[in-house]
């Protein structure tokens, strides 16, 4: 979603991370704004990508689970016949 697209929302931020981002923007010769806008859309990458992560390892442990429990039912088998 761009920048033009979004809802502006109010919202307040605590004074010390307000101050640390108006000198990180003053730092780096960008509106405070922009650094703002910056620092969410990077923390939503994060967090999406994150996501996608956390779901392929799910997917991996369902699936080593499976495994693991036909493993068990041979191994219960072969006791079985023994």
């Amino acid at each position: 979603m761009s920048a033009e697209n979004r809802v502006p929302i109010n919202a307040s931020i605590p004074s010390k991370l307000s101050k640390r981002l108006s000198r990180l923007a003053e730092d780096r010769n960008v509106s405070t704004d922009q650094l703002a806008e910056k620092a969410v859309e990077l923390l939503l990458d994060y967090m999406e990508d994150n996501e996608l992560i956390i779901d392929h390892i799910k997917s991996e442990n369902a699936d080593i689970i499976s495994r693991n429990r036909e493993i068990l039912m041979q191994g219960r088998s072969m006791l079985k016949k023994e």
